[in-house]
């Protein structure tokens, strides 16, 4: 569990510098070369059907992000990434009919498809209850990991911080990848609107992780009331992104950090605090949502929804893991 003051000091960070997120990476075997560290297959075992299945992806080399379906005719990702023209969602490309609906002054955009995808995502309900404490599972496309980050104690032990932001994946942007965290709390900007805020450590395993550049857009799913997986977030940003060995910033770099030892983080550069991502709400904005999407979806959507929840409830119990016992996801901005 993260502790309060680390997720105060997160939320200072937002407000004075805020830092756009684009894609996913994962803290992995600190000993293991730096690709192994996203996870770009869908997920299994107990991470089976978290969302991966509802992701879509558009753009392409340095503007390539991530959209989540959420009716038969309509999709949402982070407004900030702009206009859309299309979206590949299951092997198959559909055009977007524009423009897209902001969700208030939130970083919420909702684009309608021409034709209609074959499933979409549950959302996240007020009625679904707090967020704070839950396990979550995160998408995102971006740059690869690069060169490893270590530091010394003074005792001259090594010590693994996380990875540089790498190259984004060739001529198709990037790939789509997946890591686990919890939820810190829901931070409130005045602007914005609400958030789901996650930080990044070493604790949890393997697929520990926090947003990099490339992962906006992309979704983060927890589980509703019923058990069922549901869109939570938006991958909005990560907070800090650029870090230095020393305490003037001199040969500073952006990286996904899951330890600060020895690490600054600026401008102004101070003692590292741990990296921590935000993504929109979705249960904040429910209502909002749902008005934006365009007819005759909305009945569909209702429908479908309640189809879907009815199997999930039938399928099996919900995941009960400790939440320091799972992974965290880690996004580039």
């Amino acid at each position: 569990m993260r502790t309060t003051n680390a997720f105060v000091v997160a939320c200072l960070a937002l407000t004075l510098a805020p830092m756009v997120a684009q894609a996913v990476i994962v803290y992995g075997d600190p000993a293991a070369a730096p690709s192994t560290h996203r996870n770009l297959s869908a997920p299994a075992g107990v991470w089976l059907d978290t969302g991966w299945q509802f992701e879509g992806t558009f753009g392409s080399g340095t503007s390539a992000y991530t959209g989540t379906p959420i009716a038969a005719n309509a999709f949402i990702t982070a407004h900030h990434v702009g206009a859309v023209s299309d979206i590949t969602y299951n092997g198959i490309t559909y055009s977007v009919v524009g423009p897209g609906t902001q969700i208030g002054t939130t970083d919420l955009q909702v684009w309608k498809i021409s034709g209609n995808f074959p499933k979409w995502a549950p959302l996240y309900q007020p009625t679904d209850g707090a967020l704070s404490g839950k396990s979550l599972v995160v998408f995102g496309r971006g740059v690869q990991p690069g060169t490893a980050v270590n530091t010394t104690k003074p005792i001259s032990v090594t010590v693994h911080n996380g990875w540089q932001w790498g190259a984004v994946d060739g001529a198709a942007g990037g790939a789509l990848s997946w890591g686990t965290n919890q939820v810190d709390g829901v931070y409130t900007d005045p602007t914005l609107g609400k958030f789901v805020v996650f930080s990044a450590d070493s604790i949890s395993g393997i697929n520990e992780g926090t947003l990099v550049d490339k992962d906006s857009g992309g979704g983060v799913f927890v589980q509703g009331a019923d058990g069922a997986w549901k869109l939570a977030g938006i991958n909005y940003g990560v907070v800090p992104s650029q870090y230095s060995l020393a305490l003037d910033g001199s040969n500073s770099f952006n990286a996904a950090i899951f330890n600060t030892n020895a690490l600054y983080a600026g401008p102004p550069w101070a003692s590292a605090t741990p990296q921590t991502s935000f993504a929109s709400s979705i249960s904040d904005s429910y209502t909002q949502i749902l008005q934006a999407i365009p007819e005759p979806s909305t009945l569909l959507f209702a429908t479908a929804s309640a189809l879907f929840l009815a199997s999930r409830r039938r399928r099996a119990a919900p995941i009960t893991q400790h939440p320091e016992s799972i992974g965290a996801l880690a996004v580039a901005v």
